[in-house]
């Protein structure tokens, strides 16, 4: 699974990532590059069928990712992680393209 997704306030796009969900031998890792931003990987700590999680506790912000399929065409991401120590908690919707 693969996923771009942008966030432009006043013309400007403030937010860009690029998302990739591979297989590596028997797990589940998220690779995430993120505009002005280290790549960031995370390893799933939950599978199921409508829901993964993916978390590095390495990191501040995110440290998990979480991804609901709400239907076969669309999905909700989550992330969660700590801004100036306070937990942050972001949520995006996506739809599927083919």
């Amino acid at each position: 699974m693969q996923q771009q997704g942008y966030y432009i306030e006043k013309n400007d796009t403030t937010y860009a990532a690029k998302t990739q969900i591979l297989k590596v031998d028997e797990e589940l890792i998220l690779f995430s590059v993120i505009k002005n931003a280290n790549p960031k990987i995370f390893k799933s700590v939950l599978t199921e069928e409508n829901k993964l999680i993916f978390e590095n506790k390495d990191y501040k912000n995110p440290y998990q990712v979480t991804y609901e399929f709400l239907s076969e065409e669309h999905y909700r991401r989550t992330l969660t992680g700590y801004e100036k120590d306070s937990l942050v908690v972001y949520e995006f919707e996506f739809q599927k393209v083919r």
